[in-house]
């Protein structure tokens, strides 16, 4: 009987062994969850502030497109007014590039960058870059730009027959009807709208003018010049 006493109490040592070990596993499995959360909680709160840099990285460069677009448009805005034209009946510029985002040549003239609006392009195809313009003053101050191809000047824009149908509200365009390509969107200026004199179904001329393979449409100004440009460009070899 005795015996029996002590291998029950060596049994139960044993069994309190194991459940001290047990006990000290299922602390150290508490230990590495609490770790676990922590990491998680950790990897999760710095992927917040990652989208919330993010977030902050992309507003900034919003606003740094925007900022570049005003000063664009600053840009755009400039005039030839502190260049003298007279005596000379035309200017020679260096043609740059084209802005499809506001519809404007960037041409060099006497050191200066200026943009002028495509509808003051009167031919066919852009010049290359780096290619000379040249830039005819009218009565009415407005410019008729011609583009040079080595010593020639470039093709003129064809002229299509438009009807006018309707101003697109909030924007600088207007909806036209040509026989051609059906209904159409044409850029105006500002001045354009706010002058607007042309009436539903009055018929007007644009240019057509291809630049990188797509069709752009300007209205065709009427220039009154006292001189004859035609004769002029005849004359000019470069």
């Amino acid at each position: 009987m005795i015996g029996n006493i002590k291998v029950f109490k060596k049994y139960w040592r044993n069994f309190n062994m194991k459940d001290e070990n047990k006990n000290k596993l299922e602390q150290k499995i508490t230990d590495l969850q609490t770790k676990l959360s922590t990491i998680i909680i950790e990897k999760e709160t710095s992927e917040k502030r990652n989208k919330e840099l993010s977030k902050q990285i992309n507003e900034l460069l919003n606003m740094q497109k925007d900022i570049e677009k005003q000063l664009n448009r600053a840009k755009k805005d400039s005039t030839l007014t502190d260049i003298k034209i007279e005596p000379n009946i035309y200017l020679k510029g260096m043609f740059d590039s084209f802005d499809k985002d506001y519809n404007a040549l960037k041409i060099f003239i006497e050191g200066n960058t200026y943009y002028y609006p495509l509808e003051d392009y009167q031919c066919k195809y852009l010049p290359l870059s780096g290619s000379r313009v040249l830039i005819f003053h009218g009565d009415d101050k407005k410019y008729q730009i011609y583009g040079l191809d080595i010593a020639k000047i470039i093709e003129k824009a064809p002229i299509i027959e438009a009807i006018f149908k309707s101003v697109i509200p909030s924007t600088n365009q207007i909806k036209l009807r040509t026989k051609e390509y059906g209904y159409i969107n044409v850029s105006v200026s500002n001045d354009f709208l706010k002058d607007l004199k042309i009436t539903l179904s009055e018929q007007i001329m644009l240019k057509q003018i291809y630049i990188d393979g797509d069709y752009y449409f300007c209205l065709q100004e009427y220039k009154n010049n006292t001189y004859d440009i035609n004769k002029i460009l005849k004359e000019i070899k470069g």
